[in-house]
C-alpha cells in the first residue's frame, strides 16, 4: 500500500479546508486545495518521494503494465494558466478528502479560524496516493489528511484585499458608532 507522506512546501491555492464543497454539481462535497510547486521544489527529496509513492499506488492498482490513459495527480501549471502563479515550469497537485483535514500553523498549533488561511500562503500537506478505476476513469489520486501553513504572512493571490489596505483612517472617527 502506498505510504502517506509530507509534500514539499508549495504555494497554497484554492484552499477549501473548513467547509466541504462539491467540485461539480451533483457530486459529493469534499475538502481540497491545490499546492503549486516551482522548479526548485520539484528537485527536493520530498518531491521525489511523492513521485515514488504515486508510482507505488499506480502499480498496486494496475500492475506493472500501466494503462496509456492513466490520469496522474502531478499536473502542469499551464492547465490553469488563467490563474496567478500558474506559469510554465511549475506543477501542481490537488489532494482532497471527504473528511475535514487537520490544519496547523508553522508552530504546529491548530488553526480554527477560516480567515487565517488564504490563497498565497506557503503550505505543505500530509497526503496518501491511491489508485482508482471508476466509470472508465483510471488514475492515481491524492487523499488529503492534514495541511500545515508554514508561512502565513504572504500576499493574497485570490484578489481579496485586507480591510486595512482598503480603508484609511476616517476623519470623523469616533467610538460612538
Amino acid at each position: 500500500m502506498a505510504s502517506s507522506l509530507i509534500t514539499p512546501v508549495g504555494l497554497l491555492c484554492f484552499p477549501n479546508l473548513f467547509e466541504a464543497r462539491s467540485p461539480v454539481q451533483g457530486q459529493e462535497a469534499r475538502f481540497n486545495c491545490i499546492l503549486l510547486f516551482d522548479e526548485a521544489q520539484q528537485r527536493t527529496t520530498e518531491f521525489k518521494a511523492l513521485q515514488d509513492e504515486i508510482m507505488v499506488a499506480a502499480r498496486e492498482q494496475f500492475g506493472n503494465k500501466l494503462p496509456g490513459n492513466l490520469r496522474m495527480p502531478i499536473r502542469k501549471a499551464e492547465e490553469k494558466q488563467d490563474y496567478e502563479g500558474f506559469e510554465p515550469g511549475k506543477v501542481f497537485i490537488s489532494p482532497w478528502s471527504k473528511q475535514r483535514p487537520g490544519l496547523v500553523d508553522g508552530s504546529n498549533q491548530e488553526i480554527h479560524v477560516k480567515d487565517d488561511v488564504w490563497a498565497g500562503q506557503l503550505a505543505r500537506a500530509y497526503i496518501r496516493p491511491f489508485g482508482y478505476d471508476t466509470s472508465g476513469n483510471k488514475g492515481v489520486g491524492l487523499m488529503l489528511e492534514h495541511v500545515q501553513i508554514v508561512k502565513k504572512d504572504m500576499p493574497r493571490i485570490d484578489g481579496r484585499k485586507a480591510a486595512t489596505a482598503v480603508f484609511g483612517t476616517y476623519a470623523d472617527a469616533s467610538d460612538d458608532i
